[in-house]
């Protein structure tokens, strides 16, 4: 058998600009202030809005991507959790988590088995300041030993652009040398947008032009792969994770409850309270949290999620009931729905929780989306559902409303800028890849499918998202 040429082999390319968001992105694509994305992808290929995940947060929303699968699905609930089921298992590092601290390096082993990531399914795979590698050979891992300084380097200086500049170079050199070396697909993080609105504004300049200086580090891309003359068969997708709000309010969820006379466990100072909470207060976003109570009777979760519902800053409060009903309650109204197979039951009672019209009922999980995606809160029945599918999802889970968050401590600097949330503003987001896509509501899980069918590779079963090729 001949071997094939390098210009005849497929590859793929995820570029997951972290914290883009939708509108943004549209704009400055329409102003043509974006000419490489647009003349590069977004014309021989297309753009489109997709639906992301809940929470809307790093890590668990890279699950679509590389898992094809919800959070829920894949026991990842948030970027903090705790097990109740080890509770008072205290000497096991299983027990909580927190993936912004050493422990990201468990995140790999606390997914599910199933289903495999792409770097278990496609050969000869790389990954950049990326930590969700499970099937990644240690030395494809290009960024393994210095993400962690990277991310605390961008996380507290205003430079964010070195750590993106650092990403485009590793990504580059990836295709010097021999082109049978070359990789079949590239995972590349690109944090500086999300860094830099955080700490100042979404729309501050200088998160502008970091958008700006994507579109460049794209070109450089495009450009090298020409030049090695394996652009033609190479899917390129230019991704994001999540959006981002401004935060003009703090909203200390944890002290709440303490006032209610909890013994809240919490990050970072899970030491405080470590042998004898009663309640753990776990933050993604921070504008999403868990609320876990140990021994609390049906009646005081209840009265615990309406007190929360209640409050001016939060939004959304949802619970799983024993029936397998998850009550989801607002200023708006109430409403429980559940999931069957394919299948969503929603049920309002007086006014809908998320403000939908004439949506109570029986419905696919595919004209769910389509009912949302251009409502306040795309695709919230099936992500409402999917998270309670994690044995580490809260009793209570919560929402803040837009401008809060969820934690008014611990932040150093202070967010200025947050996500994690239901609304659309951090679920919504821009998906642009070099082929033509199908023009219909889409999610984040259907790049993964999208990338496998692309390069001959049989879809798992069982998974969340469908292929957008046409």
């Amino acid at each position: 058998m001949n071997t094939p040429r390098p210009d005849e082999i497929k590859r793929c390319v995820i570029m997951l600009t972290d914290g883009a968001r939708k509108d943004v992105f549209e704009q400055l694509l329409s102003s043509g202030r974006l000419p490489n994305i647009s003349r590069h992808i977004v014309e021989p290929g297309g753009f489109i809005t997709a639906s992301s995940v809940f929470p809307s947060t790093t890590g668990p929303a890279y699950t679509p991507y590389l898992l094809g699968s919800f959070p829920g699905k894949c026991n990842m609930p948030g970027i903090r959790w705790l097990d109740k089921k080890l509770w008072d298992k205290t000497l096991t590092f299983r027990r909580l988590r927190s993936y912004v601290s050493y422990e990201a390096t468990f995140l790999n082993s606390d997914l599910n088995p199933y289903p495999p990531t792409l770097f278990e399914l496609i050969p000869s795979s790389v990954s950049i300041f990326n930590e969700m590698t499970r099937g990644l050979p240690f030395s494809r891992d290009l960024t393994s030993m210095s993400t962690a300084f990277h991310k605390i380097k961008s996380h507290f200086f205003e430079d964010g652009y070195s750590i993106d500049r650092i990403a485009a170079d590793k990504f580059l050199s990836c295709f010097d040398g021999d082109a049978r070396d070359f990789p079949l697909f590239c995972f590349a993080v690109f944090m500086e947008i999300d860094s830099l609105s955080h700490k100042l504004h979404p729309f501050h300049k200088k998160v502008i032009d970091a958008y700006l200086k994507m579109d460049g580090i794209v070109g450089e891309i495009v450009e090298k792969l020409k030049q090695k003359g394996v652009f033609k068969n190479t899917l390129l997708a230019i991704v994001s994770d999540h959006g981002l709000t401004a935060t003009h309010t703090h909203f200390d969820l944890s002290k709440k409850l303490e006032r209610e006379g909890f013994s809240i466990l919490e990050y970072p100072n899970i030491f405080r309270n470590f042998f004898g909470a009663d309640c753990s207060v776990m933050v993604s976003g921070n504008s999403m949290a868990h609320i876990y109570l140990k021994n609390a009777s049906n009646e005081t979760r209840k009265n615990i999620a309406r007190r929360c519902a209640s409050e001016k800053q939060i939004d959304l409060v949802m619970s799983l009931r024993e029936d397998g009903w998850i009550e989801i309650l607002s200023e708006r109204g109430s409403a429980v729905v559940k999931a069957d197979n394919d299948t969503i039951l929603y049920e309002t009672n007086g006014g809908d929780p998320f403000g939908f019209q004439r949506m109570s009922g029986e419905m696919t999980k595919d004209a769910q989306l389509e009912l949302t995606f251009q409502t306040d809160y795309p695709d919230a029945l099936v992500q409402a559902c999917q998270i309670f599918e994690s044995s580490r999802t809260g009793d209570i889970v919560v929402s803040a409303k837009q401008g809060f968050d969820l934690r008014a401590r611990f932040e150093i600097p202070e967010h200025k800028a947050s996500h994690g949330s239901m609304i659309k503003d951090h679920i919504s987001v821009p998906i642009a890849l070099n082929a033509k896509i199908a023009a219909r509501p889409a999610r984040t899980v259907d790049i993964y499918p999208t990338i496998l069918e692309h390069m001959g590779i049989a879809v798992p079963e069982n998974i969340d998202g469908k292929s957008l090729l046409v």
